[in-house]
This record gives structure tokens, C-alpha cells and sequence, in this order.
């Protein structure tokens, strides 16, 4: 009787090991899909994008569209740039996408590269401005302006805040251009500090000054 006990009791236990390391076996090579596992499966498109991913895939987007760059004299030697430039995907955002304004002489001569990093809005025309760029003693003639790296698209999942912008006065437009606004915040809560770039137009729709302000926060 007793050898009868120890051989159920050690069956009993070779049970139980071996129910739980197929269990484990089981959850280790059928883990469920991700978007992080380095892998295309469940419904993605690609690897760890599209479908139920936040991330987009290569194929579904399309790139910035660079409209235009200046560059715009300050002081002798300090000028400030400028690059409008059109996101054509809708419901897309992409976060801190470094960038290069390079700027030229009129021999084509590289002076500076001012580098920095941006957010990209979805399906909008939205500035990138760098001030205070040093030339020393050369004159700029033109600057280039490009991403350093393709945007990392994702889905834009939060409410772009709601500003109004009204009560626009030009001032100085024959010497120093000076605009004032009034910006309001239509929704209820803070809109955290952010930058307002302003750009002026002539009739012809050539760029005569731009510049930019930081706003600290609007409540409603």
C-alpha cells in the first residue's frame, strides 16, 4: 500500500509539472499579437504598424510638402529664417521631427546650418521659424530648408485645441511692420504655452517680414 501511495503521489505531482510547463510553452510561443513584438501579425500592415496600431506604416502616408523658405535680415550680421510647409495626411500627427535650415551666399556657399526639431500637425499648412541665426559677415542670399528624418506618423487621438484669432492690426508697415491680435481660447480648459508665428503678405502674395511671439497659456 505504501509503495502504491508514493507512486499516485509521484504521478499526481509529474502531472502537475507537466500541466505547467505546457502552460507556459503555450503562452510563450502563442503570444497574443502586439504593436511592439517586432513582428506583422494580427490585423497590421506592416511590422507593428497600421490596422489596430497607433503607429502608421510607410506605405499609408505621403511626405511634407516644403512650400517655401526665406530667410530675413534682423541686424547686420543676425537673420532670422522661415519655412511653410503642408502636412496632405489627414488624421496624422508626427512629434519632435528634426530639421535643417541651411543658408547660402550668392556664390552658393554654405554660411550656416541651424538644426532643430518640430511638431508636425495633421492635414494643415503650418510654419517652422528659427530666430537669431549668426552669418558673421556674409550675406545671405538664400536658405533650404528639410527634414533631417522621415516623420514617424501616428494617429492623432487627442482634440487640437480651438484659438481664435481676431482684432489684427498692422502697424509701421513702411519701416518696421508691427502686428497686434487678440488670441482667445474656445475651449474650457488651459492650452499650455506655445509659439505664434506671423507671417506678412503683400497684394502679391510675396513675403515682406515674419516673426514670432510665445504665448504663455490661455485659459478660457
Amino acid at each position: 500500500w505504501e509503495s502504491q501511495r508514493k507512486l499516485l503521489y509521484s504521478g499526481i505531482v509529474f502531472i502537475i509539472l507537466s500541466s505547467l510547463i505546457a502552460f507556459f510553452l503555450i503562452s510563450f510561443f502563442n503570444k497574443k499579437p502586439n504593436c511592439f513584438d517586432g513582428k506583422k501579425n494580427g490585423d497590421e500592415i506592416d511590422i507593428d504598424c497600421g490596422g489596430p496600431c497607433s503607429k502608421f506604416c510607410f506605405s499609408q502616408t505621403l511626405p511634407p510638402i516644403i512650400i517655401w523658405q526665406r530667410v530675413l535680415k534682423i541686424s547686420p550680421s543676425v537673420y532670422s529664417v522661415v519655412a511653410y510647409i503642408e502636412n496632405p495626411n489627414s488624421d496624422m500627427i508626427a512629434l519632435d521631427v528634426p530639421y535643417s535650415f541651411r543658408v547660402y551666399d550668392e556664390k552658393n556657399l554654405l554660411i550656416t546650418e541651424k538644426m532643430g526639431a518640430t511638431f508636425i500637425p495633421s492635414k494643415k499648412i503650418f510654419p517652422v521659424y528659427e530666430a537669431s541665426v549668426s552669418v558673421g559677415e556674409r550675406i545671405p542670399f538664400r536658405v533650404i530648408f528639410e527634414f533631417t528624418e522621415a516623420p514617424h506618423w501616428q494617429k492623432q487621438t487627442k482634440e487640437e485645441p480651438r484659438i481664435l484669432i481676431t482684432n489684427k492690426i498692422l502697424t509701421k508697415e513702411d519701416t518696421f511692420p508691427k502686428l497686434t491680435a487678440v488670441i482667445k481660447n474656445l475651449t474650457i480648459k488651459k492650452i499650455p504655452k506655445f509659439d505664434v508665428v506671423a507671417i506678412l503678405f503683400d497684394k502679391d502674395d510675396n513675403v515682406v517680414s515674419f516673426g514670432k511671439t510665445v504665448v504663455a497659456g490661455l485659459f478660457k
